[in-house]
Parts: C-alpha cells; structure tokens; sequence
C-alpha cells in the first residue's frame, strides 16, 4: 500500500485501528486508520483473487491521534457500509464502488 508502519496501538483502548466486513462470500470490506497521517484507507478485497477490486481510497481526517475506526456494518438491501469511528466520524460507502462515499461528523445534536 506503500505507507510505513508508524501506527502504533494505542494501551488505552483494545480495539484495533482496522475493522473489516464481508460483503460477499468472496470479498470483504477493509477499512483503517493510518494515524501518523491522520489518514482513512478503504477498499474492497476480492479473497479468491487475492487482490484489491477498484482503487484504493485515502481521505485525510479531521481529528487527532488517538482516533481509529470502530465498527462497521454492511446493509445488503442498499448494498451500502456504514464505518463508525471513535470520535464520531462516519462514512458511508457504495460497497460496489467505493470511491463514492459520503462522511458525515456526529455531534451530541445528532445522537440525541
């Protein structure tokens, strides 16, 4: 992927800076945070090829060090990922394309 490996696991928190979803039997969503640039990554993995389908998407954050993707759920009726991270980023990504995507920023207005 051509980035280095300065991320380092934060003690604080158990959770990975990486989370993943299977979008098929054969293909899985992959979705990271690089944190010494403070840059999202997200792509879909085609497992029986044993490679990346499409490109591979960067999005700088707004956010600091300690942020990282938390979860992620694939919904298969809008054939969608939805990508939550710690400090209330969130995307939405077109699992068949996505370099369509949408990120929205949660505040205490929006979570009630």
């Amino acid at each position: 992927m051509g980035i280095d490996d300065w991320t380092m696991a934060n003690q604080d928190f158990p959770d990975p800076y990486i989370v993943c979803y299977f979008v098929s039997d054969e293909k899985v969503f992959i979705g990271f945070f690089h944190n010494f640039t403070l840059t999202h990554y997200h792509f879909i993995y085609d497992i029986e090829k044993r490679e990346v389908v499409g490109e591979i998407v960067q999005t700088k954050m707004d956010c600091n060090k300690k942020n990282f993707p938390y979860k992620s759920f694939y919904n298969e009726d809008l054939n969608e990922i939805y990508l939550f991270y710690r400090q209330g980023q969130s995307f939405i990504i077109d699992a068949q394309e996505p370099n369509k995507y949408i990120l929205n920023k949660m505040t205490d207005l929006d979570v009630g």
